[in-house]
């Protein structure tokens, strides 16, 4: 067999109309735009002659679905020995601009043919040639003026041997847009601005004649929602003629002057979002700085306030009203939000307002200084452990050494330079224990928290003198939970990002629930060093015990609650950790956990209940009233739960969800199917994913009530399940994240013992324990 000599390929198409302004608004058209990338959804698939077999792509998908190109070559689509073609449908008529192919490896095309027509089979008119060279790298074939088409057909010539593709991207204007010549009068309803009737469009988006990536990006966006929900093509224009009639300003433009509207600047504060309407104009803006999205935000909310959503990641979930006729009422928004930095792990991104800075807080000693780089030459580097210096196993770094300081300084400089955007630069110790036992490090603290703090503030005085603007952050996490027991003080620069190791049944203002109030305390002395205060919360039941994968979460008003007691705290950012366990389905099933957090940190007046509601108007239309008391019925079981439990060790399943829950919610849920017995196809499919869901989950509280329960243990007031025989004093005091310096004792009706890291234990219901220093 021939040897073959095969390369990787990222082909991009770009499509472009011609326009009135001096450089067409390109978008991309397919669903893998990455960064700042304007967009338009378009469904657009391909088919290959020969069909792909390196390997299969059954769903004309494979090139052009979200996610960026592949990072492994073994994920790409390989051609071999042979001419390729490759036709693209983009399901209506666009304007073409641009291809450009993005070639690696020595073996390539010959050249690259493009061609355009309306139909499949043609005609087919040429529209340019890609000749690729020897060099890795984008190649591109420009297309003036932009070209009409519903069809781009390429066809590789083979050259030497064989290649592989990677992604294609698609980027155009509608090929539908009223021309510049097309008037469009101002139209009013009472106050309100018409923005379509019976589906043809009765205003302009105006963008500046030389718009930011961002700024067209939102209008793309309004462009495209309103078009699904009325059928009218509203003209995307720049602001370099005096346009008349209604005009949807998006971004900064000439215009917003004239309206008295300032574009929000600075960063990385004052993420503000702007929604006013004067006269026929209505301003859609927001600060993009950095790595801000506001005036994306502010076309969010003005598409929400007229009936969309996002609550899932497929269409299903994302629904968008129908009305051929759409009014705006007037605006008058100017919203800042509450946290500076907001992220879920899992979820709809900037749908959802999350943004701010980038978070920065990972386990970061042995990235700072990896032990195959700096262990040989310098031992010193790292903890001192039973009177050894050591990186293996469990280690952290010697965090009082000068030699560590200085160099995590410069590190941090070096980090700060590279990425002007970022904020924050981690000095999280490893996931585990292992600190330092040196004099030095001893004496910089009393305990690993203190110790940490100590080190903090050391980078940072250093870092202070060339980035005044930026912090070093830890995780008060784990064995660093503890806050200082002394009276330190953090330097300015210090952000803290205390882990939520709370109770997760009840909020953390239930001060009946003692080991919120003893996490509120602990809380309370890490804001008492005047560190900036950062929250790392836990949203993952599926990774506690078993059952919770198949079980809803349903935080409700406990997650309001905790987002107040940290706000009034002062935090400024917050992350959820939210991926899913192996098995789990995160849709339908944690939609409400993760999307009442979200937008709670967005709007500090929202409540859970109206979240939820408006949510349920627009997902369950007729049935939105069963299906609010369905997820209500789960949360109020939630905080009314007789058990305690942090999110490693959740409470059993059966307590949150006794019989008389279950049989309100299956109520529920008839109901809703019944409301929505005529409803449209989306809102009965949602109401059958989610009673689905509900059936595993009933399924899944039966068994259990079948089944024998693991034990439970406390550990200093902390109840644990433990689903293993026999245990060992030091996974107790991994358990709980108790630090050397301390000593557990094992509580028995006889008195209390100590328990070494090595003996082992046969677990029993209600064995306890305790630490007490040593």
């Amino acid at each position: 067999m021939r040897m073959m000599m095969m390369m990787k390929a990222c082909l991009a198409l770009l499509l472009a109309m011609g326009s009135a302004s001096a450089s067409p608004l390109w978008s991309v058209l397919t669903d893998n735009a990455t960064g700042e990338e304007p967009v338009l959804r378009t469904g657009v698939t391909y088919t290959a002659t020969p069909p792909f077999t390196n390997p299969a792509d059954t769903t004309g998908r494979r090139l052009i679905d979200a996610g960026g190109a592949w990072n492994d070559w073994t994920n790409t689509v390989g051609i071999n020995d042979t001419d390729q073609t490759l036709l693209f449908d983009l399901k209506r008529p666009y304007h073409i601009g641009k291809v450009a192919l993005q070639l690696d490896m020595p073996a390539k095309p010959a050249y690259v043919a493009i061609a355009l027509g309306e139909q499949p089979d043609g005609p087919w008119t040429e529209a340019g040639r890609i000749t690729p060279g020897e060099r890795s790298g984008w190649y591109e074939a420009t297309l003036p003026g932009g070209r009409p088409a519903r069809y781009v057909r390429l066809f590789f010539k083979l050259g030497e041997w064989g290649w592989y593709m990677r992604e294609v991207k698609i980027w155009g204007t509608r090929g539908d847009e009223p021309g510049p010549e097309v008037v469009l009068p101002s139209e009013r309803r009472g106050r309100s601005l018409l923005l379509a009737r019976d589906g043809e469009p009765r205003a302009s988006i105006i963008v500046a004649a030389q718009p930011t990536a961002k700024a067209l990006a939102a209008a793309r966006d309004l462009q495209d929602h309103l078009y699904r929900m009325s059928g009218a093509v509203l003209p995307v224009r720049t602001d370099e003629r005096d346009w008349t009639g209604t005009l949807l300003l998006v971004g900064p433009s000439r215009f917003l002057a004239e309206m008295g509207v300032t574009v929000p600047t600075g960063y990385p504060e004052n993420e503000q979002v702007i929604l006013r309407t004067k006269g026929t104009r209505v301003a859609l803006v927001g600060n993009d700085e950095g790595t801000f999205t506001g005036t994306e935000f502010a076309v969010q909310m003005l598409l929400e306030k007229l009936g969309c959503g996002w609550f899932g990641p497929t269409p299903l979930w994302q629904p968008v009203p129908r009305r051929p006729t759409v009014v705006l009422p007037p605006l008058n928004v100017a919203h800042t939000p509450p946290f500076a930095l907001r992220h879920v792990w899992i979820g709809q991104g900037k749908r959802w307002y999350l943004g701010g800075p980038p978070l920065n807080s990972n386990h970061a000693h042995e990235t700072l200084f990896p032990p195959k780089e700096y262990f040989a030459e310098h031992p010193e580097y790292y903890a001192l452990i039973g009177g050894k210096r050591t990186a293996e196993g469990e280690w952290q770094l010697c965090t009082a050494n000068q030699e560590v300081i200085r160099l995590t300084i410069e590190k941090a400089r070096a980090f700060f330079d590279q990425h002007p955007t970022q904020v924050m630069f981690s000095l999280s110790n490893n996931d585990c224990g292992g600190f330092c036992e040196c004099e030095a490090c001893l004496r910089s603290g009393s305990n690993p928290g203190a110790r940490m703090l100590a080190f903090a503030n050391a980078v940072a005085r250093g870092l202070r003198a060339t980035h005044p603007d930026k912090w070093v952050l830890f995780l008060a996490y784990w064995y660093t939970d503890a806050a200082p027991k002394e009276a330190m003080k953090a330097e300015p620069g210090v952000a803290v990002m205390v882990v939520g190791s709370q109770c997760h049944a009840h909020p953390l203002t239930d001060l009946k629930c003692a080991r919120n109030v003893a996490w509120r305390e602990n809380f309370a002395r890490w804001v008492q060093t005047g560190a900036r205060m950062a929250i790392y919360e836990w949203y993952i039941p599926g990774c506690s015990l078993k059952p919770w994968r198949r079980l809803p979460w349903v935080a409700g008003e406990t997650a309001t609650r905790d987002l107040d007691l940290w706000r009034a705290a002062g935090v400024r950012w917050i992350t959820y950790e939210s991926q899913t366990a192996y098995e789990e389905k995160p849709y339908p099933l944690r939609w409400p956990l993760f999307y009442v957090a979200a937008r709670r940190m967005w709007d500090p007046n929202a409540s859970a209940d109206a979240l939820l509601g408006d949510a349920c108007r627009k997902l369950f239309g007729p049935a939105a009233g069963p299906m609010r008391r369905f997820y209500g019925e789960l949360a109020r079981a939630l905080r009314r739960c007789p058990q305690h439990g942090g999110n490693w060790n959740l409470p059993d399943a059966n307590a949150v969800y006794p019989p008389a829950v279950v049989a309100r919610a299956r109520q529920y849920l008839e109901q809703a199917e019944a409301a929505a017995a005529t409803a449209e196809l989306a809102v009965r499919q949602r109401i059958g994913e989610e009673a689905e869901a509900w059936a595993l989950a009933e399924q899944t509280l039966s068994a259990l009530r079948a089944a024998k329960q693991p034990p439970r243990l406390r550990l200093n007031d902390r109840e644990f399940a433990v689903e293993q025989a026999v245990i060992t004093g030091k996974y107790v005091r991994d358990l709980g994240g108790i630090a050397q310096e301390e000593k557990i004792l094992l509580i028995t009706p006889a008195g209390e013992r100590e328990v070494g890291d090595a003996e082992e234990l046969q677990v029993v219901e209600g064995m306890e324990f305790r630490s007490v220093p040593r």
